[in-house]
């Protein structure tokens, strides 16, 4: 499993824009390398949204967008920022 961490910025259906701190994991199990990660510090009008359209796009630094679907509900850290679990679809983005 290979880690790394930055910001992105999320995308959301209804053409908003928030930037978010990223944190991103690639595994590779018995087959296809999957890829997925915690975004930090997400307003909670935005990961309602999430969660109710399903998906999102994250923007990297790069310009590349890969499309993410919410895994499980938000939660809170221990400094109080809402973190949002997040499966990403398609190639996994450049680290």
């Amino acid at each position: 499993m290979t880690t790394s961490s930055g910001s992105a910025v999320l995308l959301l259906e209804t053409g908003e824009r928030v930037a978010v701190g990223v944190e991103l994991g690639a595994f590779s199990p018995a087959g296809t390398p999957e890829w997925g990660g915690v975004l930090r510090g997400v307003p909670g009008r935005v990961a309602t949204a999430m969660g109710m359209y399903g998906w999102a796009q994250l923007r990297f630094h790069g310009g590349e967008e890969r499309r993410i679907r919410p895994e499980g509900g938000p939660y809170l850290d221990h400094a109080g920022r809402l973190l949002v679990p997040f499966v990403g679809e398609g190639a996994i983005p450049p680290g």
